[in-house]
Formats: C-alpha cells, sequence, structure tokens
C-alpha cells in the first residue's frame, strides 16, 4: 500500500463518520426531510414559525392560533390537530435521541480503531473525543435553551434550504482539525514502521486493511439499531406531513407546511 493511499483511508473514514454523526440522522437511506422554519415544543404546545413571520401555536388540546388570532374549529378538525401535535411530540424528542446516539456510535467506534492502531497516547483520539463532546455539548444547549421545551430550528440542524447550517459548519471545522491531526500522526507511524523495518511497515498496513473491517464489527449491532431508529422516525415524520395536508383543509392552516418529507430508499429489516 503507498504512503498517501494509507493515510487516505484513515482520514476517509474520520470524514465520513463525524459528518455523518448528526447531518445525516434526518437525511439518510430511509428519507429526506426539510424544516420550513422553526419548532418550539412545550409542555403539549407547538409552536411553529416559518420564514414569512407566521406563527402558528398548535396543543394537544386540539385549539389553534395563527399570529395570535384563535380558529374556530369543530370537534374533527380539533381531533386533527390533537393528532398532529401528538405526532410532533413523539418525532422531535426522537429525532434529537438519534443525534445524540449517532454522536456517540461515532466517538465509540473511531476511539477504539484509532486506539488500535495509534496507540493509546495518540492526540488523534484525544482530539477526537473533545470535539465529538463539544459538538453534543453544542447541540444541547440549543435544543434545551428554553427551560422545559425543545427548540428546533431548521437552519441550525441543516434541514432546509438556507444553506450551510451553522451545525455543517461546525462539523467542517472539527473535521479539518481531526484531518490534520490525522495526516500528522500516520506520517509518523509510517516514519516509525519504516525506521524499524519491512515488518513495523507491514504491520501499519496491515492495521489500515482492516480498519473497515474493524469498523464494521465494532458498531454492526448498534449501526442496524440507529438504521431502524432512523426507519420509524422517518416513518412518523411521513404520517406528519400526511396530517398537514389534511390540516390544510382547515380555514386559516391552508398554509401549514412545515414537514417536507421525501422517501429515499426503504432501509432492509
Amino acid at each position: 500500500m503507498k504512503m498517501h493511499k494509507t493515510i487516505l483511508v484513515a482520514v476517509g473514514f474520520i470524514s465520513m463518520f463525524s459528518h455523518n454523526a448528526v447531518g445525516h440522522n434526518l437525511q439518510n437511506d430511509a428519507c429526506e426531510v426539510r424544516l420550513q422554519g422553526d419548532l418550539v415544543l412545550v409542555d403539549g404546545q407547538v409552536t411553529l414559525s416559518d420564514e414569512n413571520d407566521a406563527v402558528i401555536v398548535l396543543n394537544r388540546s386540539g385549539e389553534a392560533t395563527v399570529n395570535g388570532r384563535t380558529l374556530v374549529l369543530n370537534t374533527n378538525e380539533q381531533a386533527r390537530v390533537t393528532s398532529y401535535v401528538e405526532g410532533i411530540e413523539y418525532a422531535v424528542p426522537r429525532a434529537i435521541e438519534l443525534a445524540a446516539n449517532a454522536i456517540e456510535l461515532t466517538n465509540f467506534a473511531l476511539t477504539e480503531v484509532f486506539t488500535g492502531l495509534l496507540g493509546q497516547d495518540s492526540r488523534l483520539v484525544k482530539l477526537l473525543n473533545e470535539k465529538l463532546t463539544a459538538l453534543k455539548q453544542k447541540l444541547d444547549a440549543h435544543i434545551y435553551q428554553t427551560p422545559n421545551a425543545i427548540t428546533f430550528k431548521g437552519d441550525v440542524f441543516g434541514l432546509n434550504e438556507t444553506g450551510k447550517s451553522e451545525l455543517e459548519k461546525e462539523i467542517d471545522a472539527a473535521v479539518e482539525d481531526l484531518l490534520a491531526t490525522a495526516m500528522a500522526e500516520m506520517f509518523i507511524a509510517l516514519g516509525k514502521g519504516m525506521l524499524s523495518g519491512n515488518g513495523g511497515l507491514q504491520e501499519l498496513e496491515s492495521k489500515m486493511n482492516n480498519l473497515g473491517d474493524q469498523l464494521e464489527a465494532t458498531i454492526e449491532t448498534e449501526s442496524q439499531k440507529l438504521a431502524d431508529d432512523a426507519q420509524a422516525l422517518c416513518d412518523s415524520i411521513e404520517l406528519l406531513d400526511i396530517q398537514e395536508s389534511q390540516l390544510n383543509n382547515i380555514d386559516g392552516l391552508q398554509d401549514l407546511d412545515f414537514f417536507e418529507y421525501q422517501a429515499v430508499n426503504r432501509l432492509k429489516a
């Protein structure tokens, strides 16, 4: 294996796992989701704000207001509002949990593999832990910025079409630092392998060749669980998208279009 190929294999895994840790949880092999604005969920009440500054407030009791105006709803319409709110109460916390679990799995898998490859004292492993821990803390700070509420903004999570999200910028910056450290440590490891003789270099190349298998073995069960959770989440958001279409028949909610769902490829069980 050539030196540059050895390094590219390592840094490729870092880039792939770090970006997929959060940014693709709702944009994966199961579905793509776009959020048309911002959402705040607190105590059975959902506040939806779109890019046109329209504010829709719906609650579990079946009540609805649009820009402060209370809508008069019949029993059937109230039931639809209730079902929609309950669907959001189910989906949004699970989206957050999925992101957190993906970060945790990424941290665990890459720590295990690169510790075995570069040793316990690897700066790459320590930096990886620091970056992913900081990313998780940033997510928590945003999501729980208001006590007892969940805040979910499309521009932060990269789930809208306003350009690169805050989260994507954070991930890009983290990946750049990780790649620089990875390249430096791999050059050092390769140099040591060559100085110690062909056996040392061959051992390093063998570890690199087995890197993919190691990652797969390390995360196989948990990654399948993440895939299953992502599919379940996609199914729940697909239902929310359908419910929105039904709510559009209500006078005052005809412009409600917060969730934009598109199936990509049904994951196999």
